[in-house]
């Protein structure tokens, strides 16, 4: 092989591996890497960015506004943080910077974390969801439980929860008003359980589904596990922390229970907006006034899948981390009377939204549409209040759930 053609290879491979550099949170950042990131993010929301009657027109003054803070970013991890806080000022969902971190752990499908769902509270960080498999399952550690300190340090945000491959750290945790100390090492781990099927009596039936993410949502294990409990007179829906996903996905779930064009909700994205505003010179005054103008219906797939849906008793079980379409199937179930509801009220955090990569790796979310329930609330800030409410901790005992469902009857007049 002669020079020029070794050249040529040594090239190939050198933009090659460039061009799959990963990169990390502690990463330097320059200033025109700032000003790339901050051109994006501008551009997309300004073009499809939206809220009901949100446009994001003023994202660029807010920016600027914060510049002295921005400019005092050294590393990426840094620079999304102030990023972040700019963002929270529409004070919406949907709406975040992800460093290449948190990207690199959700696109691998596993994270050095402690493997949980949690809510913050005065006595702590509650423990909401335990991901089967994960440090946190691993240490014994358990939904319900309160994590106080780590390493004699008090614990006052998620970052402290995170820890690196291998690290070993102390916790003291507070259980049924005891107070213990364990110790845990981080692994790699799954960011998900796998959905399960299991019976809490001969005739009732809990389908567990942890999130509705693409390539994490099972669509034949669903179907199939839908199957095997077609039988059960009740089937329990557990979506208990579902951070929500893909509403496709949501679609498909309610596809399972609920009759093919049968509207659950409406949505409207920018360019119902945009036309809206072209037509009548004004912004609506209500979202339901648009939705009226130019609302999509949010109906159950077209499911196609061998069988007939399922008839029998539905209930759902949801509590403060159920989030997005976790918001939107429970919600979607009380609007078209088809089950109840139980748990703690949901997150409230329900727009549509679309992604965005930036440079260095990281990713941008931002909201491109508004949901609306079928008596007209915006989902958007106005969680889902079961029907049967439950405080914090008894929504995450799950022996307790179980039990109030085994005795709970069904009035189909009521629903």
């Amino acid at each position: 092989m002669n020079k020029i053609a070794r050249l040529g290879i040594l090239l190939l491979f050198v933009t090659t591996v460039s061009c799959q550099k990963t990169h990390s949170d502690d990463e330097f950042i320059t200033t025109q890497e700032k000003n790339i990131a901050l051109k994006k993010i501008i551009r997309k929301l300004k073009k499809s960015g939206y809220a009901f009657n949100e446009t994001f027109q003023d994202i660029k003054e807010r920016i600027e506004t914060n510049r002295h803070i921005i400019d005092t970013t050294v590393t990426i991890g840094s620079f999304v943080t102030v990023i972040n806080d700019v963002l929270s000022t529409y004070n919406l969902s949907h709406l975040r910077v992800n460093t290449p971190d948190q990207m690199s752990a959700r696109k691998k499908s596993e994270n050095i974390s402690l493997g949980a769902n949690f809510s913050k509270t005065n006595d702590g960080y509650f423990v909401t969801r335990i991901v089967k498999g994960g440090v946190a399952d691993s240490a014994g550690i358990r939904p319900g439980d309160f994590l106080i300190r780590k390493n004699e340090h008090l614990i006052t945000s998620l970052a402290q929860l995170k820890g690196k491959l291998f690290e070993e750290s102390r916790f003291s945790i507070k259980r049924d008003n005891q107070v213990f100390n364990r110790t845990i090492t981080y692994f790699k781990h799954e960011l998900f359980s796998k959905d399960t099927l299991h019976y809490i009596s001969d005739d009732i039936a809990v389908i567990t589904i942890n999130t509705f993410r693409k390539k994490e949502y099972d669509r034949d294990l669903i179907a199939s596990l839908f199957s095997k409990a077609r039988t059960s007179k009740r089937i329990v829906l557990d979506l208990r922390s579902n951070g929500g996903g893909a509403s496709s996905n949501v679609k498909h779930l309610l596809s399972m229970i609920i009759p093919e064009d049968t509207a659950c909700q409406y949505f409207v994205h920018r360019s119902d907006h945009d036309a809206f505003f072209e037509k009548y010179k004004r912004f609506p005054a209500t979202l339901k006034e648009l939705v009226a103008y130019r609302g999509r219906v949010f109906d159950p797939l077209s499911l196609g899948w061998g069988e007939e849906i399922y008839k029998g008793e539905i209930m759902v079980m949801i509590d403060e981390r159920s989030g997005s379409g976790g918001d939107v199937f429970p919600i979607c179930i009380q609007d078209v009377k088809r089950g109840v509801v139980i748990g703690n009220r949901s997150l409230g955090m329900v727009l549509a939204g679309d992604r965005s990569n930036l440079n260095l790796g990281m990713s941008f979310l931002y909201p491109t549409g508004e949901f609306m329930r079928l008596g007209g609330t915006k989902l958007e800030s106005n969680p889902c209040i079961p029907d049967v409410e439950f405080s914090r901790e008894e929504t995450a005992n799950t022996s307790f759930m179980h039990d109030f469902i085994k005795t709970y009857t069904i009035n189909k007049k009521s629903i």
